[in-house]
């Protein structure tokens, strides 16, 4: 694997950078390498400061989903399990009820 060195990196990137692999749970490099992979791969990293950009990284994920194909035609209601009042129908649940 080969090595890349960074120099003058802003303060504030930097300190980016370490929030977003706190956040991530893993080093900075890690963090960096991540993110090259993701420009690699044409996606955008969202900033947080910008909900704009937050914004339309979510539609994006959003245009995705709904573009995947449906692999369980069954109504929402029965895949999720839930009966007319939100409560879920287990063998549990309707054995443990008030």
């Amino acid at each position: 694997m080969a090595n890349l060195t960074l120099r003058g990196v802003p303060g504030a990137l930097h300190g980016w950078l370490k929030q977003q692999a706190k956040r991530h749970h893993r080093s900075v490099n890690k963090e960096v390498i991540g993110l090259l992979e993701g420009v690699q791969r044409g996606r955008t990293v969202p900033s947080s400061e910008n909900p704009e950009i937050k914004r339309a990284a979510i539609m994006d994920i959003s245009r995705h989903c709904a573009a995947l194909p449906v692999l369980d035609a069954r109504p929402e209601e029965d895949i999720l399990g839930y009966d007319a009042d939100g409560i879920p129908e287990s063998s549990w649940s309707s054995t443990h009820r008030r």
